[in-house]
Protein backbone atom coordinates (compact mmCIF):
# COMPACT_ATOMS: atom_id res chain seq x y z
CA UNK A 1 0.00 0.00 0.00
CA UNK A 2 1.88 3.46 -1.13
CA UNK A 3 0.98 5.75 1.92
CA UNK A 4 2.56 9.20 2.38
CA UNK A 5 4.63 9.28 5.74
CA UNK A 6 3.31 12.29 7.88
CA UNK A 7 6.42 11.92 10.98
CA UNK A 8 9.12 9.42 11.56
CA UNK A 9 9.01 8.88 15.09
CA UNK A 10 11.88 6.52 16.11
CA UNK A 11 11.73 4.43 13.13
CA UNK A 12 8.88 3.94 11.84
CA UNK A 13 5.74 6.11 10.56
CA UNK A 14 2.99 7.83 11.91
CA UNK A 15 0.62 7.42 8.82
CA UNK A 16 -2.66 9.72 7.90
CA UNK A 17 -5.62 8.45 9.11
CA UNK A 18 -6.90 6.59 6.47
CA UNK A 19 -3.08 4.62 6.03
CA UNK A 20 -1.86 1.48 7.92
CA UNK A 21 1.43 0.85 8.54
CA UNK A 22 2.28 -2.09 5.86
CA UNK A 23 5.58 -4.98 6.83
CA UNK A 24 6.92 -7.33 4.23
CA UNK A 25 7.86 -10.34 5.37
CA UNK A 26 8.97 -11.67 1.42
CA UNK A 27 11.98 -13.64 1.05
CA UNK A 28 12.34 -14.19 4.34
CA UNK A 29 12.90 -10.60 5.29
CA UNK A 30 10.97 -8.45 8.16
CA UNK A 31 9.06 -10.13 11.52
CA UNK A 32 7.37 -13.11 11.51
CA UNK A 33 3.94 -11.95 12.63
CA UNK A 34 2.07 -15.63 12.57
CA UNK A 35 3.36 -15.97 16.63
CA UNK A 36 1.08 -13.00 17.46
CA UNK A 37 -2.16 -14.45 14.82
CA UNK A 38 -5.15 -15.06 17.28
CA UNK A 39 -7.77 -16.80 15.55
CA UNK A 40 -11.34 -15.90 15.85
CA UNK A 41 -14.64 -18.35 15.53
CA UNK A 42 -16.55 -17.19 12.35
CA UNK A 43 -20.06 -16.00 13.08
CA UNK A 44 -22.76 -18.82 11.60
CA UNK A 45 -26.06 -17.41 9.75
CA UNK A 46 -28.14 -18.38 13.16
CA UNK A 47 -25.66 -16.31 15.06
CA UNK A 48 -26.06 -13.31 12.70
CA UNK A 49 -30.13 -13.63 12.77
CA UNK A 50 -29.32 -13.63 16.88
CA UNK A 51 -26.81 -10.69 16.66
CA UNK A 52 -28.94 -8.46 14.03
CA UNK A 53 -32.21 -8.90 16.75
CA UNK A 54 -29.19 -7.81 19.62
CA UNK A 55 -28.36 -4.74 17.55
CA UNK A 56 -31.73 -3.69 16.62
CA UNK A 57 -32.77 -3.70 20.05
CA UNK A 58 -35.61 -6.42 19.55
CA UNK A 59 -33.67 -8.90 21.99
CA UNK A 60 -32.86 -7.78 25.74
CA UNK A 61 -29.16 -8.34 26.55
CA UNK A 62 -30.17 -8.29 30.42
CA UNK A 63 -32.00 -10.77 31.77
CA UNK A 64 -31.56 -14.56 32.43
CA UNK A 65 -30.25 -15.15 28.67
CA UNK A 66 -27.50 -12.44 29.79
CA UNK A 67 -24.85 -14.74 29.35
CA UNK A 68 -25.91 -16.17 26.29
CA UNK A 69 -25.68 -12.65 24.69
CA UNK A 70 -22.84 -11.66 26.24
CA UNK A 71 -21.14 -14.90 24.46
CA UNK A 72 -22.37 -14.25 20.84
CA UNK A 73 -21.40 -10.43 21.47
CA UNK A 74 -18.02 -11.77 22.39
CA UNK A 75 -17.68 -13.91 18.88
CA UNK A 76 -18.83 -10.90 17.21
CA UNK A 77 -15.86 -9.05 19.04
CA UNK A 78 -13.41 -11.49 18.37
CA UNK A 79 -13.97 -11.77 14.69
CA UNK A 80 -14.12 -8.01 14.10
CA UNK A 81 -10.77 -7.43 16.26
CA UNK A 82 -8.54 -10.74 16.31
CA UNK A 83 -8.20 -10.45 12.01
CA UNK A 84 -6.09 -7.90 12.13
CA UNK A 85 -3.51 -10.18 13.30
CA UNK A 86 -3.20 -12.35 10.33
CA UNK A 87 -0.01 -12.23 8.64
CA UNK A 88 -2.24 -12.29 5.32
CA UNK A 89 -2.97 -8.66 6.03
CA UNK A 90 0.51 -7.21 5.79
CA UNK A 91 3.20 -9.94 4.12
CA UNK A 92 3.69 -9.61 0.68
CA UNK A 93 3.34 -12.60 -2.01
CA UNK A 94 6.16 -14.30 -1.86
CA UNK A 95 7.57 -12.99 -5.26
CA UNK A 96 7.93 -10.17 -3.55
CA UNK A 97 5.42 -8.79 -6.54
CA UNK A 98 4.00 -5.10 -5.58
CA UNK A 99 0.14 -5.44 -6.66
CA UNK A 100 -3.27 -4.21 -5.22
CA UNK A 101 -4.58 -6.54 -2.33
CA UNK A 102 -7.22 -8.62 -3.25
CA UNK A 103 -10.81 -7.75 -1.31
CA UNK A 104 -9.89 -10.65 1.65
CA UNK A 105 -6.55 -8.92 2.23
CA UNK A 106 -7.83 -5.66 2.43
CA UNK A 107 -8.19 -3.76 6.52
CA UNK A 108 -10.42 -1.45 4.93
CA UNK A 109 -13.27 -4.54 4.64
CA UNK A 110 -12.22 -5.27 8.40
CA UNK A 111 -13.11 -1.45 9.27
CA UNK A 112 -16.30 -1.58 7.37
CA UNK A 113 -17.43 -4.70 9.06
CA UNK A 114 -15.98 -3.29 11.85
CA UNK A 115 -18.54 0.38 11.89
CA UNK A 116 -21.51 -1.82 10.76
CA UNK A 117 -22.51 -3.24 14.18
CA UNK A 118 -21.38 -0.20 15.87
CA UNK A 119 -24.02 2.02 17.23
CA UNK A 120 -23.44 5.62 17.49
CA UNK A 121 -26.06 7.78 19.58
CA UNK A 122 -26.22 11.19 18.45
CA UNK A 123 -29.32 13.50 18.75
CA UNK A 124 -29.39 14.24 15.14
CA UNK A 125 -29.52 10.79 13.68
CA UNK A 126 -30.21 8.29 16.06
CA UNK A 127 -32.66 9.36 18.67
CA UNK A 128 -35.83 7.94 16.81
CA UNK A 129 -34.28 4.58 16.37
CA UNK A 130 -32.79 3.81 20.08
CA UNK A 131 -34.29 1.91 22.22
CA UNK A 132 -33.54 0.87 25.86
CA UNK A 133 -32.41 -2.21 24.61
CA UNK A 134 -29.88 -0.98 22.41
CA UNK A 135 -28.35 0.90 25.46
CA UNK A 136 -27.47 -2.42 26.71
CA UNK A 137 -26.07 -3.41 23.22
CA UNK A 138 -23.91 -0.39 23.32
CA UNK A 139 -22.56 -0.99 26.58
CA UNK A 140 -21.70 -5.26 25.94
CA UNK A 141 -20.98 -4.86 22.79
CA UNK A 142 -18.33 -2.07 23.69
CA UNK A 143 -17.03 -4.16 26.13
CA UNK A 144 -16.77 -7.08 24.14
CA UNK A 145 -14.42 -5.44 22.13
CA UNK A 146 -12.48 -3.68 24.39
CA UNK A 147 -11.59 -7.23 25.57
CA UNK A 148 -10.67 -8.52 22.27
CA UNK A 149 -8.25 -6.01 21.92
CA UNK A 150 -6.60 -6.27 24.99
CA UNK A 151 -6.52 -10.10 23.80
CA UNK A 152 -4.47 -8.69 20.97
CA UNK A 153 -1.76 -6.32 22.94
CA UNK A 154 -1.78 -9.42 25.71
CA UNK A 155 0.29 -11.33 23.16
CA UNK A 156 2.85 -7.80 22.68
CA UNK A 157 2.88 -7.96 19.24
CA UNK A 158 5.26 -5.86 16.91
CA UNK A 159 4.16 -2.05 15.95
CA UNK A 160 2.67 -3.01 12.68
CA UNK A 161 -0.46 -5.37 14.78
CA UNK A 162 -0.21 -2.71 17.66
CA UNK A 163 -0.86 0.24 15.55
CA UNK A 164 -4.22 -1.29 13.48
CA UNK A 165 -5.41 -2.54 17.06
CA UNK A 166 -5.34 0.31 18.62
CA UNK A 167 -6.86 2.20 15.19
CA UNK A 168 -9.50 -0.31 15.55
CA UNK A 169 -10.14 0.63 19.10
CA UNK A 170 -10.31 4.25 18.65
CA UNK A 171 -12.93 3.27 15.91
CA UNK A 172 -15.01 1.54 18.47
CA UNK A 173 -14.93 3.92 20.87
CA UNK A 174 -17.32 5.96 18.70
CA UNK A 175 -20.00 4.23 20.24
CA UNK A 176 -19.38 5.81 23.74
CA UNK A 177 -18.86 2.81 25.20
CA UNK A 178 -17.81 3.07 28.85
CA UNK A 179 -15.15 0.03 28.81
CA UNK A 180 -13.27 1.83 25.63
CA UNK A 181 -13.17 5.50 27.95
CA UNK A 182 -11.67 3.44 31.11
CA UNK A 183 -9.08 1.73 28.66
CA UNK A 184 -8.47 5.34 26.79
CA UNK A 185 -7.71 7.02 29.70
CA UNK A 186 -5.30 4.40 30.79
CA UNK A 187 -3.19 4.76 27.57
CA UNK A 188 -3.04 8.21 27.79
CA UNK A 189 -2.14 7.84 31.27
CA UNK A 190 0.47 5.36 30.40
CA UNK A 191 -0.89 2.55 32.63
CA UNK A 192 -2.22 0.20 30.62
CA UNK A 193 0.78 -1.41 29.35
CA UNK A 194 2.91 -3.37 32.05
CA UNK A 195 6.06 -5.33 32.11
CA UNK A 196 6.42 -8.45 33.41
CA UNK A 197 6.30 -7.08 36.62
CA UNK A 198 3.04 -5.53 36.62
CA UNK A 199 4.89 -2.14 36.32
CA UNK A 200 3.65 0.34 34.08
CA UNK A 201 5.26 0.88 30.76
CA UNK A 202 4.81 4.12 28.72
CA UNK A 203 2.28 3.71 26.02
CA UNK A 204 4.19 3.11 22.47
CA UNK A 205 4.19 6.06 20.05
CA UNK A 206 2.22 4.57 17.43
CA UNK A 207 -0.82 3.42 19.76
CA UNK A 208 -0.69 6.88 21.15
CA UNK A 209 -1.92 8.39 18.55
CA UNK A 210 -4.71 6.21 18.07
CA UNK A 211 -5.77 6.52 21.76
CA UNK A 212 -6.06 10.36 21.34
CA UNK A 213 -8.00 9.98 18.44
CA UNK A 214 -9.89 7.10 20.18
CA UNK A 215 -10.89 9.83 22.82
CA UNK A 216 -11.88 12.28 20.36
CA UNK A 217 -14.43 10.04 19.30
CA UNK A 218 -15.21 8.69 22.60
CA UNK A 219 -16.01 12.91 23.75
CA UNK A 220 -18.16 13.37 20.90
CA UNK A 221 -20.50 10.44 21.60
CA UNK A 222 -23.47 10.74 23.00
CA UNK A 223 -24.60 9.23 26.36
CA UNK A 224 -27.28 7.54 24.96
CA UNK A 225 -29.19 7.31 28.28
CA UNK A 226 -30.09 10.89 28.52
CA UNK A 227 -31.11 11.33 24.48
CA UNK A 228 -34.49 11.77 25.41
CA UNK A 229 -34.24 14.03 28.27
CA UNK A 230 -32.91 17.96 28.91
CA UNK A 231 -29.09 16.65 29.66
CA UNK A 232 -28.91 15.34 25.99
CA UNK A 233 -25.47 17.44 25.85
CA UNK A 234 -24.42 14.66 28.09
CA UNK A 235 -21.29 13.00 27.48
CA UNK A 236 -20.98 8.67 27.33
CA UNK A 237 -18.95 9.05 30.97
CA UNK A 238 -19.92 9.72 34.34
CA UNK A 239 -18.35 13.41 35.73
CA UNK A 240 -15.43 12.12 38.07
CA UNK A 241 -14.48 9.61 35.28
CA UNK A 242 -14.62 12.42 31.71
CA UNK A 243 -12.75 14.61 34.15
CA UNK A 244 -9.59 12.47 34.66
CA UNK A 245 -9.84 12.02 30.56
CA UNK A 246 -10.69 15.59 29.70
CA UNK A 247 -7.46 16.65 32.37
CA UNK A 248 -5.11 14.32 30.34
CA UNK A 249 -5.85 15.58 27.21
CA UNK A 250 -5.90 19.46 28.68
CA UNK A 251 -2.27 19.17 29.97
CA UNK A 252 -1.39 17.64 26.63
CA UNK A 253 -2.46 20.59 25.05
CA UNK A 254 -1.03 23.32 27.26
CA UNK A 255 2.25 21.73 27.66
CA UNK A 256 2.81 19.39 24.74
CA UNK A 257 2.63 15.69 25.14
CA UNK A 258 5.95 14.31 26.39
CA UNK A 259 6.79 12.52 22.74
CA UNK A 260 9.85 15.01 21.77
CA UNK A 261 12.24 11.97 22.65
CA UNK A 262 10.35 9.17 20.26
CA UNK A 263 11.46 11.52 17.14
CA UNK A 264 14.23 10.43 15.31
CA UNK A 265 16.91 13.44 15.05
CA UNK A 266 20.08 13.98 14.22
CA UNK A 267 22.65 16.24 14.53
CA UNK A 268 25.41 15.98 11.64
CA UNK A 269 29.38 16.54 12.61
CA UNK A 270 31.07 18.54 9.73
CA UNK A 271 30.97 15.85 7.41
CA UNK A 272 27.42 15.35 7.49
CA UNK A 273 27.57 11.87 9.59
CA UNK A 274 24.82 11.62 12.16
CA UNK A 275 26.10 12.01 15.61
CA UNK A 276 22.92 11.57 17.87
CA UNK A 277 20.33 9.03 16.77
CA UNK A 278 16.92 7.95 18.88
CA UNK A 279 15.51 4.88 18.50
CA UNK A 280 12.07 3.75 18.45
CA UNK A 281 11.40 2.18 22.40
CA UNK A 282 11.73 -2.02 22.15
CA UNK A 283 8.11 -3.20 22.51
CA UNK A 284 7.47 -7.21 21.80
CA UNK A 285 8.48 -8.59 18.75
CA UNK A 286 11.41 -6.18 18.14
CA UNK A 287 14.87 -6.31 19.34
CA UNK A 288 15.97 -4.25 21.99
CA UNK A 289 18.17 -1.37 21.40
CA UNK A 290 20.07 1.26 23.61
CA UNK A 291 18.74 4.73 23.59
CA UNK A 292 20.73 7.92 24.16
CA UNK A 293 19.74 10.37 26.79
CA UNK A 294 16.43 11.77 25.53
CA UNK A 295 16.48 14.99 24.62
CA UNK A 296 15.52 18.33 26.08
CA UNK A 297 12.64 18.63 26.63
CA UNK A 298 11.35 22.43 26.26
CA UNK A 299 10.09 24.13 23.42
CA UNK A 300 13.19 26.29 23.20
CA UNK A 301 15.83 23.32 22.89
CA UNK A 302 14.07 21.39 21.09
CA UNK A 303 15.62 20.11 17.31
CA UNK A 304 12.64 21.27 13.90
CA UNK A 305 12.06 17.52 13.70
CA UNK A 306 11.38 17.05 17.71
CA UNK A 307 9.37 20.04 17.52
CA UNK A 308 7.19 18.68 14.14
CA UNK A 309 6.73 15.40 16.28
CA UNK A 310 4.79 17.05 19.30
CA UNK A 311 2.96 19.24 17.40
CA UNK A 312 1.64 16.91 15.25
CA UNK A 313 0.44 14.78 18.75
CA UNK A 314 -0.89 18.08 20.35
CA UNK A 315 -2.93 18.66 17.22
CA UNK A 316 -4.63 15.86 17.44
CA UNK A 317 -5.08 16.13 21.30
CA UNK A 318 -6.59 20.28 20.51
CA UNK A 319 -9.13 17.65 18.09
CA UNK A 320 -9.91 15.83 20.99
CA UNK A 321 -10.57 18.22 24.33
CA UNK A 322 -12.30 20.22 20.83
CA UNK A 323 -15.51 17.49 21.15
CA UNK A 324 -16.03 18.21 24.96
CA UNK A 325 -19.67 20.01 24.84
CA UNK A 326 -19.04 22.42 28.04
CA UNK A 327 -16.84 24.92 28.85
CA UNK A 328 -16.51 23.75 32.25
CA UNK A 329 -16.15 19.88 33.42
CA UNK A 330 -16.50 18.57 36.40
CA UNK A 331 -17.80 20.13 39.92
CA UNK A 332 -20.24 19.59 42.74
CA UNK A 333 -17.85 17.56 45.08
CA UNK A 334 -15.47 16.70 41.30
CA UNK A 335 -12.61 18.41 40.36
CA UNK A 336 -13.21 20.88 37.34
CA UNK A 337 -11.25 21.43 34.18
CA UNK A 338 -11.72 24.18 32.49
CA UNK A 339 -11.52 23.59 28.94
CA UNK A 340 -13.23 26.35 27.50
CA UNK A 341 -10.26 28.47 29.01
CA UNK A 342 -7.49 25.99 27.33
CA UNK A 343 -9.25 26.13 24.01
CA UNK A 344 -9.58 30.21 23.98
CA UNK A 345 -5.65 30.15 24.87
CA UNK A 346 -4.39 28.08 21.67
CA UNK A 347 -7.63 30.30 19.74
CA UNK A 348 -5.62 33.41 20.94
CA UNK A 349 -2.13 31.91 20.47
CA UNK A 350 -1.55 33.03 24.03
CA UNK A 351 2.31 33.32 25.79
CA UNK A 352 1.84 30.82 28.32
CA UNK A 353 1.16 27.88 25.80
CA UNK A 354 4.34 25.93 25.60
CA UNK A 355 4.60 26.15 21.65
CA UNK A 356 2.81 28.97 19.59
CA UNK A 357 -0.52 28.41 17.72
CA UNK A 358 -0.69 27.25 13.86
CA UNK A 359 -4.01 27.55 11.75
CA UNK A 360 -4.74 24.29 12.12
CA UNK A 361 -4.54 24.72 15.94
CA UNK A 362 -6.25 28.07 15.79
CA UNK A 363 -9.43 26.01 13.55
CA UNK A 364 -9.37 23.10 15.87
CA UNK A 365 -9.81 25.51 18.78
CA UNK A 366 -12.39 27.29 17.29
CA UNK A 367 -14.68 24.59 16.48
CA UNK A 368 -14.10 23.77 20.09
CA UNK A 369 -14.91 27.09 21.57
CA UNK A 370 -18.19 26.73 18.99
CA UNK A 371 -19.15 23.47 20.05
CA UNK A 372 -20.18 24.84 23.93
CA UNK A 373 -24.01 23.49 24.04
CA UNK A 374 -23.97 24.66 27.58
CA UNK A 375 -22.43 27.37 28.97
CA UNK A 376 -21.63 27.80 32.82
CA UNK A 377 -22.53 30.34 34.83
CA UNK A 378 -19.48 31.72 34.99
CA UNK A 379 -18.53 32.02 31.58
CA UNK A 380 -17.99 35.74 30.26
CA UNK A 381 -19.63 34.83 27.05
CA UNK A 382 -18.99 38.35 25.41
CA UNK A 383 -15.04 37.65 26.01
CA UNK A 384 -15.64 33.80 25.24
CA UNK A 385 -16.71 35.12 21.69
CA UNK A 386 -13.74 37.89 21.47
CA UNK A 387 -11.57 34.44 21.49
CA UNK A 388 -13.55 32.88 18.69
CA UNK A 389 -12.98 36.04 16.46
CA UNK A 390 -9.06 36.26 17.25
CA UNK A 391 -9.08 32.09 16.44
CA UNK A 392 -10.83 32.78 13.24
CA UNK A 393 -7.72 35.50 12.03
CA UNK A 394 -5.54 33.10 13.33
CA UNK A 395 -7.00 30.45 11.20
CA UNK A 396 -6.84 32.64 8.08
CA UNK A 397 -3.96 34.31 8.26
CA UNK A 398 -1.79 31.81 5.63
CA UNK A 399 -4.63 32.60 3.17
CA UNK A 400 -4.56 36.33 3.32
CA UNK A 401 -1.01 36.24 2.45
CA UNK A 402 -0.68 33.96 0.07
CA UNK A 403 -3.74 32.08 -2.33
CA UNK A 404 -1.34 29.21 -3.25
CA UNK A 405 -0.49 28.10 1.08
CA UNK A 406 -1.68 24.82 0.95
CA UNK A 407 -0.84 24.08 4.80
CA UNK A 408 -3.94 22.67 5.71
CA UNK A 409 -7.16 20.81 3.76
CA UNK A 410 -8.73 24.50 3.29
CA UNK A 411 -12.01 23.52 2.35
CA UNK A 412 -12.50 20.75 4.38
CA UNK A 413 -11.36 22.61 7.69
CA UNK A 414 -13.53 25.65 6.40
CA UNK A 415 -16.43 23.28 6.20
CA UNK A 416 -15.66 21.74 9.53
CA UNK A 417 -16.20 24.93 11.04
CA UNK A 418 -18.97 26.27 8.77
CA UNK A 419 -20.98 22.68 10.23
CA UNK A 420 -20.11 23.55 14.06
CA UNK A 421 -21.03 27.45 13.52
CA UNK A 422 -24.14 26.24 12.09
CA UNK A 423 -24.94 23.72 14.99
CA UNK A 424 -23.58 27.74 17.57
CA UNK A 425 -26.37 29.06 15.97
CA UNK A 426 -28.94 27.30 16.82
CA UNK A 427 -27.64 26.74 20.39
CA UNK A 428 -27.88 30.57 20.49
CA UNK A 429 -31.42 30.90 19.76
CA UNK A 430 -32.64 28.24 22.70
CA UNK A 431 -29.70 28.73 25.32
CA UNK A 432 -30.36 30.90 28.06
CA UNK A 433 -26.59 31.45 28.78
CA UNK A 434 -26.32 33.58 25.14
CA UNK A 435 -29.43 35.61 25.88
CA UNK A 436 -28.43 39.27 25.81
CA UNK A 437 -25.38 38.60 23.10
CA UNK A 438 -27.69 37.18 20.13
CA UNK A 439 -26.97 40.24 17.52
CA UNK A 440 -23.15 40.47 18.46
CA UNK A 441 -22.76 36.92 17.89
CA UNK A 442 -24.65 36.40 14.96
CA UNK A 443 -22.78 39.53 13.45
CA UNK A 444 -19.78 37.66 14.20
CA UNK A 445 -20.90 34.14 12.76
CA UNK A 446 -22.53 35.73 9.41
CA UNK A 447 -19.41 37.94 9.11
CA UNK A 448 -17.36 35.05 9.05
CA UNK A 449 -19.37 32.66 6.64
CA UNK A 450 -19.02 35.60 4.54
CA UNK A 451 -15.58 36.98 4.62
CA UNK A 452 -13.61 33.83 5.70
CA UNK A 453 -15.10 30.22 5.19
CA UNK A 454 -16.88 30.63 2.11
CA UNK A 455 -13.82 31.93 0.11
CA UNK A 456 -11.71 29.11 1.69
CA UNK A 457 -14.48 26.29 0.77
CA UNK A 458 -14.28 27.66 -2.83
CA UNK A 459 -11.37 27.12 -5.68
CA UNK A 460 -9.05 30.05 -4.96
CA UNK A 461 -7.03 31.82 -7.41
CA UNK A 462 -5.03 34.95 -7.51
CA UNK A 463 -7.21 37.78 -6.19
CA UNK A 464 -10.01 35.68 -6.21
CA UNK A 465 -12.09 34.42 -3.54
CA UNK A 466 -9.06 35.68 -0.91
CA UNK A 467 -10.38 35.28 2.59
CA UNK A 468 -10.73 39.30 4.39
CA UNK A 469 -10.39 39.96 7.86
CA UNK A 470 -11.40 43.56 7.68
CA UNK A 471 -14.74 43.54 8.78
CA UNK A 472 -13.46 40.60 11.74
CA UNK A 473 -10.96 43.36 12.84
CA UNK A 474 -14.05 46.21 13.27
CA UNK A 475 -16.15 43.02 15.10
CA UNK A 476 -13.03 42.67 17.72
CA UNK A 477 -13.20 46.15 18.30
CA UNK A 478 -16.26 47.45 18.21
CA UNK A 479 -16.98 44.39 20.46
CA UNK A 480 -14.87 45.35 23.67
CA UNK A 481 -15.38 42.64 26.89
CA UNK A 482 -17.56 44.47 29.15
CA UNK A 483 -15.50 43.48 32.35
CA UNK A 484 -12.61 45.39 32.62
CA UNK A 485 -10.18 42.49 33.42
CA UNK A 486 -11.36 40.43 30.48
CA UNK A 487 -11.21 37.29 32.29
CA UNK A 488 -12.65 34.48 30.27
CA UNK A 489 -15.10 33.73 33.79
CA UNK A 490 -16.63 35.98 36.26
CA UNK A 491 -15.40 33.85 39.38
CA UNK A 492 -12.08 35.20 39.08
CA UNK A 493 -9.83 37.43 36.73
CA UNK A 494 -6.62 35.19 36.30
CA UNK A 495 -8.50 33.43 32.70
CA UNK A 496 -7.03 36.06 30.48
CA UNK A 497 -5.23 35.63 27.07
CA UNK A 498 -1.65 37.03 26.63
CA UNK A 499 -1.30 36.77 22.72
CA UNK A 500 2.10 36.10 21.36
CA UNK A 501 3.92 39.25 19.52
CA UNK A 502 3.84 38.05 15.99
CA UNK A 503 7.54 36.19 15.19
CA UNK A 504 7.46 34.63 18.72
Amino acid sequence: MACRSILRLGGFFVLPALCFLAASTANGQGTDLKPYRLEPKQPTGELLTKMNDLYSGKVRIKGPDIRGNQAILKQFAQYAMYRVTFDSYYNLPESGELKPRTVDQNLDLLVSDLNSRLLIPTPERDLPRMNPEQTGYIIEYGAALDAAVADIFAKNPPAIIRVNAARFLSIAAKSGAPAHGKTLTAMLNNTYFKDKAGKPLPTPPEVLIYAIHGAENFLAAYDVTALNSPLVTRHAFPDAELVVLVKILDEMVLKGPPVAALASVSSVDASGRPTNLTPPPPMGGEAATTAPAAPPATATALLPEQIAVVRYYRRAAIRALAKIRYDVVGGKGVPEVRVGYTLAKVATNDSTLSLSTTPADAAEAVIGLANNALPSVYLNVDVWALALAQGLGNMAAPRLAEDADVSLPWKQTAARVSASFAQLRKNIAVTPRYRGYGKPLTDLLDLAIVDILSPLEKDTQAGVNRPSVERLQLWITGNPPKDAAGSLFNDDAKYKFAPRRPGT
